[in-house]
């Protein structure tokens, strides 16, 4: 797999994904082109998530994507053989820190983003991202951040009064497509060496 860049070019392509069910139509994708459009996108309802992330990312070949999905597990499985009932076999450093969900619960999503992780290979770096986390870092709860499509016009005109660079025409159509702007948000601050980094990075970091 390729490696996590130390430094990437002004005008790389980022990613941010927000990942859902197979077939629920809930995977959303974000970036920005280098002329400064900005870009969603929501896979059809039925249609596997999956195949059409790996089609639209072998497509793009980003320079980074960040994916809101478990993509490790708790340390312990890494070392079953000196465990015992004390050990966390839920949650990782990282979750607790951000009170994120535990990959165990999240079960298939968690074994289907890992195994993205791997298809990708040598396309492009898969890293995860908590948009939930980043909306609280930025302040957008108290706007209605996921309380109703009536609030997404606040909290869109909030993160471009922090981010002006971005700049979009018409507004998303649901809140898994805000999310994957907020994935992308963590993109875009790795990219700035502004990430903050939560967990311990061999057990599974977590970026904002």
């Amino acid at each position: 797999m390729r490696p996590l860049p130390t430094e990437l070019s002004p005008d790389a392509l980022l990613v941010g994904v927000d990942y859902g069910a197979k077939l629920a139509g809930t995977t959303a994708l974000f970036y920005r082109l280098p002329d400064g459009q900005c870009c969603w996108e929501l896979v059809a309802a039925k249609k596997d998530a999956d195949q059409w992330l790996l089609d639209r990312l072998h497509y793009l070949q980003p320079a980074l994507v960040f994916i809101d999905a478990p993509l490790s597990l708790p340390k312990v499985y890494q070392r079953l053989g000196e465990a015992d009932a004390t050990a966390d076999f839920f949650y990782r450093v990282g979750d607790k820190a951000l009170q994120a969900m535990s990959p165990m619960f999240l079960g298939g999503l968690t074994a289907r983003a890992i195994r993205l992780r791997y298809a990708l290979g040598e396309v492009c770096p898969l890293i995860e991202t908590y948009p939930g986390a980043q909306a609280e870092r930025l302040g957008l709860k108290p706007l209605g951040y996921k309380k109703s499509l009536d609030s997404m016009a606040d909290v869109l005109k909030a993160i471009q009064a922090l981010y002006p660079e971005l700049h979009w025409g018409n507004l998303p159509s649901t809140w898994h497509e805000v999310d994957a702007l907020l994935a992308w948000l963590g993109a875009y601050h790795y990219q700035q060496g502004l990430a903050e980094i939560y967990g311990d990075p061999e057990e599974g970091a977590i970026y904002l």
